[in-house]
């Protein structure tokens, strides 16, 4: 498995009050079978 955190941040937009956070992109891959997950995260501690 490789993992890796991609690129710069990213700016979502609550969609109610219109504020503006941004986020960290975490990305996981199966290289032998190219299986891949990636999931939005607010920092980059270890728990997340």
């Amino acid at each position: 498995m490789e993992v890796d955190w991609a690129g710069n941040t990213f700016p979502i937009y609550d969609s109610v009050t219109g504020e503006e956070t941004k986020v960290y992109l975490f990305v996981a891959v199966l290289p032998c079978s190219c299986y891949t997950y990636a999931e939005l995260c607010l920092d980059m501690k270890l728990e997340n």
